[in-house]
């Protein structure tokens, strides 16, 4: 079994490489994000990781902008504003259901892509999941039958399934 926060070190070497941080600093930083998924409020720029994933894997520079507000038309308005500068523009950790009329309007106003990552983000990383998952198995998505077990927020409650599907009683 894997240590926690075994792991941590390699990543950061490569977090490293790309932004020009000691890889001493970024463990400080890695362990308490990666264990507990929380980034300290004093580093000054907590979605720094984001963009380095961006640009380790798709070319892309990015920045980060935080924003100290909670208001949902301010946020539009800000992002709207600042759209003309950038290709593109990545949402993250916006609470529901505020990031939904948020990106919407983004979409509709702004002339670039708009990418919610903990929408389009987790529904990528479950995609290529069940497609490593079908490559493993040497199986076509037309082969296989897909169930989903829910959780209901917050709920002990699970969605049971049978060979039908869902089922609904």
């Amino acid at each position: 079994m894997e240590e926690i926060g075994e792991g941590i070190f390699p990543l950061s070497l490569g977090y490293s490489a790309i932004t020009g941080v000691g890889s001493e600093q970024l463990v400080a930083q890695l362990i308490p994000a990666t264990i507990i998924g929380y980034l300290m409020h004093d580093f000054t720029q907590p979605f720094w990781g984001k963009a380095a994933l961006f640009k380790a894997f798709a070319g892309v520079d990015a920045i980060s902008i935080v924003l100290d507000t909670k208001d949902t038309e301010e946020i539009i308005n800000i992002i709207k504003a600042i759209a003309p500068t950038f290709g593109g523009i990545s949402l993250e950790d916006i609470s529901a259901s505020r990031c939904f009329e948020i990106e919407q309007h983004l979409i509709d106003d702004c002339q670039i892509p708009i990418f919610h990552d903990d929408q389009h983000g987790t529904a990528i990383v479950v995609l290529a999941a069940v497609f490593n998952s079908l490559k493993l198995l040497q199986k076509s998505l037309a082969e296989v039958s897909i169930t989903r077990k829910l959780l209901a927020a917050g709920a002990a409650k699970v969605t049971v399934v049978d060979k039908f599907g869902i089922i609904n009683e």
